[in-house]
């Protein structure tokens, strides 16, 4: 009985350890939302995400599952691809298929970069939950699951994944940029107006990179009228350099 009663006490530890760490999840989803790394609705996904996971915190760690069952449709991606090529009216559902398309890939993208800060941070979970090790080897368990997506991405839609992993690297180029500012500011080195102009051409940059967002998801539809979504085909090559070209225009 005492054997019993030990067990169910450490249950319910790990189940506390579970909810406070999903809360840190959640934490650094809103995170990166506030710094312009992920959209609205990725965040707000990935918050009922893992307020569907702590429901359960008798479980181990199972956001993968979660998301798949939930978040990602793939019969809904399977029949927007047969209208998008329904001659008249596939027009019609070109904006939903590849909307679909880019938050399901910057979900991913999203989790993978919160599961991977988790889990290098080792000695906070030392410091903060008793059964660390469990707790880390959970995370690294959903980590190999979520990257384990990547690939199958890559090669559906090559064009859209780079997009997307082009436009985030952008966004947090932006952000070190705001960072670096208000710490020469800090320093001393710079004045308010000096600090006011590189905060605005650096508003500048962020607006272009929405724009292009809008543009990127445009001139994807083009791409997979023209050359379908297998990464097999050649002619996948010279639009991605057609896209490339572009993107730099719209940069420049």
């Amino acid at each position: 009985k005492k054997k019993a009663q030990k067990t169910s006490k450490k249950d319910h530890v790990v189940h506390e350890i579970r909810v406070r760490l999903y809360k840190i999840m959640k934490n650094l989803v809103w995170e990166k939302y506030e710094h312009n790394v992920c959209e609205t609705e990725t965040a707000q996904k990935l918050h009922r995400l893992i307020d569907i996971c702590k429901d359960h915190p008798e479980r181990p760690i199972h956001c993968f599952e979660m998301y798949t069952k939930h978040f990602v449709s793939y019969l809904l991606e399977g029949l927007l691809r047969k209208l998008v090529r329904v001659p008249g009216v596939g027009r019609l559902f070109d904006d939903h298929l590849v909307e679909e398309l880019f938050l399901r890939y910057e979900l991913l993208l999203t989790v993978v970069s919160c599961l991977t800060e988790l889990t290098e941070s080792e000695e906070f979970l030392k410091q903060e939950f008793a059964d660390w090790e469990v707790i880390l080897g959970e995370l690294r368990d959903e980590l190999k699951l979520f990257k384990s997506l990547e690939p199958k991405l890559m090669r559906d839609d090559p064009v859209l994944a780079r997009s997307v992993q082009t436009l985030n690297t952008g966004k947090t180029l932006v952000n070190f940029g705001f960072h670096l500012v208000q710490k020469v500011y800090h320093m001393g080195e710079i004045d308010d107006e000096e600090k006011m102009i590189l905060c605005k051409a650096l508003d500048r940059v962020t607006a272009k990179l929405r724009g292009i967002y809008k543009f990127v998801r445009r001139n994807h539809q083009r791409h997979c009228k023209r050359n379908g979504v297998k990464s097999e085909d050649r002619g996948i090559q010279k639009s991605d350099n057609r896209e490339e070209e572009l993107f730099k225009r719209k940069m420049s």
